[in-house]
């Protein structure tokens, strides 16, 4: 059997772009090169559960503190503070293929991580897996938090044990 030349190049593209190795990076969600040691290495952490039936502002015009919340602040101690930011912080709790969704978000929690005299907020859409960033109170990015969620619903359970609509989105066997 007999391949062409062109027929060879052709395959060959195709494996190489089927193999494409792009590193994404959260401080692409979150502000740019180094915002991302604000969620490493917290100096204070603080969450609130929001009332996620707030529909105001669109996101990017909106600051952190625009929607409303039902409990909160509660500090989260440094060790659990710092595990949250550190999953925030990692690419893997992201997925980054840029689908849009069909889902109007519903924050259901802010997370503020402070450090330095710098913020990074983050607001939690459980449903949609969207987070939306600010960076010292300016809208930064967003991301789809979809492999983190289980995770981090189980995380907010902790802090807000009332917040029962949570439970839907742990794991199962959580």
């Amino acid at each position: 059997m007999k391949l062409s030349l062109s027929a060879i190049i052709f395959g060959l593209a195709l494996l190489v772009a089927g193999c494409s190795t792009t590193r994404h990076d959260a401080s692409e969600i979150f502000g740019g090169p180094g915002s991302t040691r604000v969620l490493e290495l917290p100096d204070a952490v603080r969450a609130w559960r929001l009332d996620s039936s707030y529909a105001g502002a669109q996101p990017c015009e909106a600051e952190p503190d625009g929607y409303p919340a039902l409990d909160g602040p509660v500090a989260v101690d440094g060790w659990e503070g710092q595990r949250l930011g550190g999953l925030l912080a990692q690419p893997g709790s992201y997925s980054w293929g840029g689908a849009a969704k069909a889902c109007l978000p519903r924050y259901g929690v802010r997370l503020e991580f402070e450090r330095d005299g710098s913020t990074l907020d983050a607001l939690l859409c459980f449903g949609c897996e969207l987070l939306l960033a600010y960076k010292d109170r300016a809208y930064a990015g967003a991301g789809d938090f979809r492999p983190a969620r289980g995770e981090l619903a189980r995380s907010m359970l902790e802090l807000f044990p009332e917040f029962e609509e949570l439970e839907q989105f742990l794991a199962p066997g959580e």
